[in-house]
């Protein structure tokens, strides 16, 4: 037994060593202070995605399809939420039919775009909502510690209307690079223009179709995390997308909504944590 003491008291200082290591750990990575809440829908909720902000406003991007849209507007108000801006991206999101069917559910203050084309003015039942333009080197703030940054397409450009709007949501110093319908020609625009994109989550353009998200993207963006918004069929991404964002050559965690479900995470403004 007094043999054994010396090697019991090692392996008791070891354990108790990488205990402390992890405790340490989470109480480094664990939020501090007013959060936003970020949930990566799934395809049945036609992948859009909702930020919520500390004063319980949200910023719904991309809603899209009728069906989608409603049970989107029962998810917002399960999660008591009552007060919303809006966020499209590309053409195709956010018909009229869906934006009238949050207009109708909720106080939506603003409806944020590149300048994409409306058949009439958008109305809700308090009167005309007011639509934000935004492109490349804007920026909208929308509370406190939270803007919206515009990286392209620029304004003045004959199809920005057509183009997607690539955005950054910047929270503190933790980023959330939405890369929309971003294709090859956008992606190397976006790295010759010099601007900074580093971001600690990614979020894969298009259902991650081939052709997208290319090596130096990722490079520029050196992401902790890529969200992929996947459906099935022909929305799933491709297996040479997967192949390039995969951790073990970018260091990043991958999460794809037609796999692991809704994504939540939050951010304090200093770090992002997964919630599942």
């Amino acid at each position: 037994m007094r043999k054994l003491l010396p090697i019991m008291i090692i392996v008791a200082v070891a354990v108790t060593a990488l205990l402390m290591s992890k405790r340490k750990d989470q109480v480094r990575v664990r939020p501090q202070g007013p959060v936003v809440a970020v949930d990566f829908l799934t395809a049945s909720f036609g992948n859009s995605v909702v930020f919520t902000m500390p004063d319980g406003r949200a910023l719904v991007v991309d809603p899209a399809g009728s069906t989608a849209t409603r049970r989107l507007v029962d998810y917002l108000r399960q999660a008591g939420i009552s007060s919303i801006d809006v966020l499209l991206t590309r053409p195709g999101s956010g018909s009229e039919e869906c934006l009238q069917r949050l207009f109708e559910a909720f106080e939506v203050r603003r409806v944020i775009h590149q300048g994409l084309p409306w058949p009439r003015p958008l109305e809700g039942p308090g009167g005309q909502i007011a639509e934000v333009l935004i492109y490349g080197g804007d920026s909208v703030r929308l509370c406190t510690g939270l803007r919206l940054i515009a990286l392209s397409p620029l304004r003045g450009l004959e199809d920005n209307k057509s183009l997607p709007l690539v955005t950054c949501l910047q929270y503190g110093k933790t980023r959330f690079l939405l890369m929309s319908d971003a294709n090859a020609e956008d992606e190397g625009y976006l790295i010759r223009s010099g601007q900074d994109l580093a971001s600690d989550v990614l979020v894969i353009g298009r259902n991650g179709r081939l052709g997208r998200t290319s090596l130096e993207l990722l490079f520029a963006v050196k992401p902790r995390h890529c969200i992929v918004l996947a459906g099935s069929g022909a929305n799933r991404p491709s297996r040479g997308l997967l192949e390039r964002i995969d951790g073990k050559n970018t260091g990043a965690n991958v999460y794809r909504t037609d796999i692991h479900g809704i994504i939540k995470m939050i951010s304090d403004g200093n770090v992002v944590t997964v919630e599942q």
